[in-house]
């Protein structure tokens, strides 16, 4: 059997892009995706660079809009963007919140029953 290794690092990837974007859209509980753009309307709205010219808010803006396309409209191109708002804390943090397990972890747990 072959296994291909890329395509399941993407799938990992994937589910820790998808834990992040709902996070920044605070959208854990949204069902729908009309649910998805009202909270993605509602922060835009809120960090829009014509509106708050703030430095950090022009990066959260980013960052939402995003987390929007990520949730609507997937492309593997997403798989190359980069987060400008998020830290290595905020990931170790999401994971746990999205319940997205590390390999590693598993081998560390289970090692000492061999």
């Amino acid at each position: 059997m072959i296994y291909d290794f890329e395509f399941r690092k993407n799938i990992k990837k994937k589910k820790l892009y998808e834990a992040i974007a709902k996070e920044i859209l605070n959208a854990w509980d949204a069902k729908t995706p009309s649910e998805i753009k009202k909270r993605f309307l509602h922060l835009a709205k809120k960090y829009h660079p014509d509106i708050n010219h703030k430095e950090s808010a022009k990066k959260k803006f980013q960052d939402i809009s995003l987390s929007y396309r990520i949730l609507t409209q997937w492309d593997d191109s997403i798989l190359n963007e980069k987060f400008s708002t998020i830290s290595e804390f905020d990931v170790k943090i999401i994971k746990i919140k999205a319940n997205i397990n590390d390999e590693k972890s598993h081998i560390e747990r289970f090692k000492n029953l061999y």
